[in-house]
């Protein structure tokens, strides 16, 4: 589950419930990297190379989860792990100019959230089709896999948050906390047969805050009862104005 709470018109939390295998190796938790001389904050997937949430200097903020529009089929092989897609991401100068050259074909399904100035963007990549579709920044957003969850369970989760928001106006960083730990995933073993591969639970709660100048992450790694905090200073980008 992936929610996103605006705070004012630049400054939001995103928050980010990992879902995957209990065979999977631990990810290393959000530590800084450098790409093309920019810092940058992500944890990364041992297993993929990869990450499916990070953060810049220049304040652009993304976070990735499996399947687009619809559930799929998993039909391998793939060109490579879409936790790549992240870094590719941090490579390119802007949004704008990454999604120009980005070269979908060959990858599995995937949903990409990317918060650039007062941007907010969502590519949806479908087996065959990509979309891209502009966001309202100013109003809570929440999504779920569609592999793992029916829409309605989405539906019913995105009510639920609206309410909490717009009863108040705001929801705090422990309220939606709260929300993303009342939905932990774990899919139930079947006894009968080793099924421990295919036994998926929420491994990891990510929460990123964008405040005006800076960015702080806390990971709450829910496998060994961890909880993990990095940050890193805006330096404010090129057209866009940071709210005081």
């Amino acid at each position: 589950m992936i929610t996103y709470i605006p705070i004012n018109e630049s400054n939001f939390m995103l928050v980010h419930s990992r879902d995957e295998s209990i065979l999977r190796p631990i990810a290393t938790p959000p530590i800084k990297r450098e790409i093309n001389g920019l810092k940058h904050v992500f944890p990364v997937d041992p297993e993929g190379k990869g990450t499916w949430i990070g953060f810049s200097e220049k304040g652009t903020v993304a976070a990735l989860f499996n399947s687009g529009t619809h559930a799929y089929k998993h039909d391998p092989p793939y060109k490579h792990s879409r936790g790549l897609i992240i870094p590719e991401l941090f490579s390119y100068d802007s949004f704008d100019r990454f999604y120009e050259e980005f070269d979908h074909y060959g990858l599995a399904p995937f949903t990409l959230w990317v918060i650039e100035g007062n941007r907010f963007l969502e590519i949806k990549k479908d087996p065959e089709n990509i979309q891209l579709e502009e966001i309202n920044p100013l109003n809570p957003k929440l999504a779920l896999s569609k592999n793992l969850y029916p829409d309605e369970t989405e539906d019913i989760r995105r009510l639920e948050l609206l309410k909490l928001y717009y009863d108040k106006g705001f929801v705090s960083k422990e309220e939606i906390l709260k929300f993303h730990d009342r939905y932990r995933f774990e899919s139930a073993p079947d006894k009968t047969v080793d099924t421990a591969p295919h036994i998926l639970k929420t491994v990891s709660t990510t929460c990123i805050i964008k405040s005006p100048k800076m960015i702080d992450i806390d990971y709450f790694d829910k496998i060994n009862d961890v909880k993990i905090t990095n940050k890193l200073k805006i330096t404010k980008p090129e057209n866009q104005t940071i709210l005081q």
